[in-house]
């Protein structure tokens, strides 16, 4: 996920996790943007806002549906609707 994916999919209230269900994303009463396991935390990004602490392909939105709409969100899956028949297509 790119940060803007991230930023946006927490502000909509889904869970983001960074390399295992353990890591959380979240934004504190001040703004800003942490990584958090257990009470430890660290920034979502380097100091200057931009680069990820963690590789893009790490972040992931929690469960399985969430999963399904995170590759839908970056263009990997196209999801289709006719006849009252849903069909996704891997786009990757």
């Amino acid at each position: 996920m790119t940060l803007d994916e991230i930023k946006d999919a927490v502000s909509r209230g889904w869970t983001v996790h960074w390399k295992n269900d353990a890591y959380e994303v979240r934004r504190d009463s001040l703004g800003q943007w942490l990584i958090v396991h257990d009470n430890n935390t660290i920034g979502l990004t380097w100091s200057d806002g931009k680069t990820l602490n963690g590789d893009p392909e790490d972040f992931y939105i929690d469960g399985a549906q969430e999963r399904l709409q995170s590759r839908i969100y970056r263009g990997e899956l196209e999801v289709t609707e006719a006849e009252g028949v849903t069909t996704m297509r891997d786009l990757q």
